[in-house]
C-alpha cells in the first residue's frame, strides 16, 4: 500500500472521541468457539470487542495503521477506529454511504444509498458514475478497486437481475449480469479473478487482461448453514476468500472449495483483515450492548470485533 494512502486518510481526520466498545462481555452475543482452520485460524483464538455503538457501521475496511474504516449511513459518516481504540470522523455528509474501498491513490471510494451511485468520498469529492450508459443505478452494495485505477461494483436491487460492473479508468463500463444475485465482491490478489456472492454460494469469474470478464465462470462450494446469504468478502495474502454470513466468516480456496467457518459472536455483515502485519481479522456484527452490558435495542445498533490469525490479509490494497 502507497504511503499516500496514510497520507489521505490522515489529512481527513475532522474529530477524535473515545471508542465506546471496550467493555462488558456481550450478554446478547452468542459464544463462539473457533476451531483449526489449517494456515488460516488456530483453534481456541478469541474474538475481542474493538468497537461498538448504536449508529449504524458497514463496509468495514484495513488502514495502513493497522485501523478501520467504515460506513455510518444514517448519521452520513465514515469513521475510523485506531489500533489504540480511539475513534475519528473521517468525512462528513457522505450522501448515505455504505461499502468502502481505499484505492491505489489514497483516495476513500464508496458506493452511494441516498442517491444510488459510486463516488470518491476523500480527500475530494467526486462522482463516479451513478448509470449504466443511461440506465441508472438502483442501489450499489459492495466494491473493490483494482491496481490500474478501475473500479469493481455491484447492485443488489436491480430487479430482475442485479448487476456486476466493470467501471475502468477512462470512464467505460462492463457489466457481467448474467443473473448474480450479487452483493458483496472481492478481487484476488493478482487481480485475474472476481468473487462476487451469489445467494448462498460465490460466483467466482476469470477476469481478461482489459478488466472485462471472460466467459469462464463458474460457483463455488455451498456455503455452510441453511440460508446463509453470503455479504461482504475480502481475501488473504493467499488468495483465500472471506465471506461474511449469519453463522461467521466461512472460508474458502481461490478456487472456491469451502475450507471452514469461523464461527462469530454474532451475525456479520462486513469483514477485512488489518492489525498488525494485517494479521487481524475484523467483523461488523448485527447488535450491540450499552455501557451497563444491557443488549441495545437500536436497530443499528453495531459491534466490531478483531481476532488473531495464522493468515495475512493481502498487502497489496485496502481490501
Amino acid at each position: 500500500m502507497k504511503p499516500k494512502i496514510a497520507f489521505a486518510i490522515a489529512a481527513a481526520l475532522l474529530l477524535s472521541t473515545p471508542a465506546l466498545g471496550q467493555a462488558p462481555a456481550q450478554r446478547g452475543a452468542k459464544e463462539a468457539a473457533v476451531t483449526a482452520i489449517p494456515g488460516v485460524v488456530e483453534a481456541g483464538a478469541k474474538w475481542k470487542i474493538f468497537w461498538s455503538a448504536n449508529d449504524n457501521a458497514d463496509g468495514i475496511v484495513g488502514t495502513p495503521d493497522g485501523g478501520v474504516i467504515f460506513a455510518q449511513r444514517e448519521v452520513n459518516r465514515v469513521r475510523k477506529v485506531d489500533p489504540d481504540g480511539k475513534t475519528s470522523v473521517v468525512v462528513e455528509n457522505t450522501s448515505g454511504g455504505g461499502s468502502l474501498g481505499i484505492d491505489y491513490q489514497g483516495r476513500i471510494v464508496a458506493v452511494l444509498r441516498d442517491h444510488p451511485s459510486v463516488a470518491i468520498l476523500s480527500p475530494e469529492r467526486k462522482l463516479l458514475t451513478d448509470n449504466y450508459y443511461g440506465v441508472p443505478l438502483k442501489g450499489a452494495s459492495d466494491l473493490v478497486v483494482e491496481k490500474r485505477g478501475g473500479l469493481y461494483f455491484d447492485e443488489s436491487r436491480r430487479v430482475p437481475t442485479p448487476g456486476v460492473y466493470y467501471l475502468a479508468p477512462d470512464g467505460k463500463m462492463f457489466s457481467f449480469g448474467d443473473g448474480i444475485r450479487a452483493n458483496g465482491i472481492a478481487l484476488s490478489p493478482d487481480e485475474k479473478t472476481l468473487y462476487v456472492s451469489d445467494r448462498d454460494a460465490i460466483a467466482i469469474i476469470e477476469l481478461l487482461p482489459d478488466g472485462t470478464g471472460s466467459n469462464n465462470r463458474h460457483e463455488s462450494d455451498r456455503l455452510q448453514g441453511n440460508r446463509v446469504a453470503g455479504d461482504g468478502m475480502t481475501v488473504d495474502s493467499e488468495g483465500r476468500v472471506y465471506v461474511s454470513t449469519r453463522v461467521g466468516v466461512q472460508v474458502l480456496s481461490p478456487q472456491g472449495k469451502f475450507l471452514g467457518v469461523i464461527p462469530s459472536p454474532r451475525p456479520v455483515t462486513s469483514v477485512a483483515f488489518s492489525g498488525p502485519d494485517k494479521k487481524m481479522l475484523f467483523i461488523i456484527g448485527q447488535g450491540a450492548v450499552d455501557e451497563r452490558g444491557v443488549e441495545s435495542p437500536a436497530q443499528n445498533a453495531k459491534t466490531i470485533y478483531e481476532l488473531p490469525m495464522i493468515a495475512e490479509g493481502f498487502k497489496g490494497r485496502a481490501k
